[in-house]
């Protein structure tokens, strides 16, 4: 169940989205956590990789231009180590002036796309907030911090994370033996040891070092939980979790007691899931309240060519997408003003416009939830909440 992710964040999407290139490069592909199906992983990207090669060529790049490009990904074909720490998916991106790749746990199929312009539709699943949330695994033995959706759970890699407080604890008992060795006092008895600076309580020193040490981590936690409105459900015991609670700064934290070193990860990925799912779903129900509330006093926009420039322009603040919508067209922006041209169906040259709406909404920090079409205020394929 357990795997690796590599944190996509929105600088990353603001990032890809702004490279444009005649030879930009998307790659997607279905990887493995574990079992005897990791060693068929490379072997598929390889072909995916030729496959990209050929595309370049036929696009006007010289052969020996399309491999230099393409090298930086060739290379992770013999890195043994990145192939043993894998998730649901590998996204790649390759142009002349940038290689990224993200170990994603979302579910994709293979996919090879040579345009102007990086293809990110499946990232946005990565980003909607209808499935998606955090889990901080917080015990004495373990801290661990996830990301997960309905169907995945991954590991969010943190080495400035502390990973458990036994660590923690085991420096204080050093301390306090330094600080507290015992002497003879005068008149005792041979041996009688004392406190140098007071009465020492074990129990209560512990109760004080487990608090600063979940002090710490909330902290840290609430610095790398940046998205708008994920929950983040904390599993552990009770006291622990009581003390999250009270040091964490995040608005959107949802409990689940009980130890989590008792249960499988298999296990703890269901019992967050039970938590998560009707707050998710109490959330939409409120925004689609607000949509119907705001509707007709110019806070709503349900047309491409209303919902497109409010996008672009930030004035988005929630945006819900119907599963599978498209339009497809072209837009340019002229003096400030986003152009389009909208066509029924797909045109040579045309992009998918409401790619664009959901993309630039997130970056300007919107909240996007893509859901069902029969979801979507008013059956519409698109609708938003407009911030002005």
């Amino acid at each position: 169940m357990n795997g690796v992710i590599d944190v996509l964040r929105k600088e990353d999407i603001q990032m890809l989205v702004e490279e444009r290139s005649p030879y930009a490069v998307s790659i997607y592909l279905p990887t493995h956590r574990a079992g005897r199906e990791i060693r068929q992983d490379p072997i598929r990207l390889k072909n995916l990789l030729n496959k990209a090669q050929e595309l370049l060529v036929k696009e006007g790049m010289r052969n020996v231009e399309a491999r230099k490009m393409l090298e930086p990904a060739f290379a992770l074909l013999e890195d043994d180590r990145f192939w043993r720490y894998q998730s649901d998916a590998l996204a790649l991106f390759c142009s002349p002036n940038l290689f990224r790749y993200f170990r994603l746990p979302i579910r994709v199929s293979d996919l090879v796309i040579v345009a102007n312009r990086f293809h990110l539709k499946p990232l946005l699943y990565f980003f909607t907030h209808d499935t998606r949330f955090y889990l901080l695994q917080l015990s004495k033995k373990e801290t661990a911090l996830y990301q997960g959706s309905r169907e995945t759970l991954a590991l969010i890699p943190a080495e400035d994370l502390p990973h458990g407080l036994d660590e923690l604890l085991q420096f204080e008992e050093h301390e306090r033996q330094l600080q507290y060795r015992p002497i003879h006092i005068e008149g005792e008895g041979e041996g009688t040891p004392a406190p140098t600076h007071g009465y020492y309580d074990p129990g209560r020193q512990e109760k004080v070092v487990v608090d600063q040490y979940v002090a710490e981590v909330a902290k840290r936690v609430t610095k790398m939980v940046t998205e708008v409105q994920v929950p983040l459900v904390v599993a552990g015991v009770d006291y622990i979790v009581k003390m999250f609670l009270r040091h964490c700064k995040y608005e959107h934290v949802l409990e689940l007691e009980g130890n989590p070193e008792k249960i499988t990860l298999e296990e703890l990925h269901q019992k967050a899931w039970q938590v998560v799912e009707p707050y998710i779903r109490q959330q939409i129900a409120a925004a689609k309240d607000r949509y119907y509330e705001l509707k007709g006093v110019g806070k709503t926009a349900n047309t491409i060519q209303d919902l497109l420039p409010a996008a672009i322009q930030g004035r988005i603040d929630t945006l819900f997408v119907g599963t599978g919508v498209q339009y497809w067209g072209t837009y340019e922006i002229r003096n400030g003003l986003v152009v389009l041209d909208v066509h029924k169906e797909y045109q040579p040259g045309d992009w998918d416009l409401a790619n664009d709406v959901a993309i630039y909404a997130l970056l300007n920090r919107a909240i996007v939830y893509a859901v069902e079409p029969s979801e979507v205020p008013d059956n519409l394929p698109m609708a938003a909440i407009l911030r002005y």
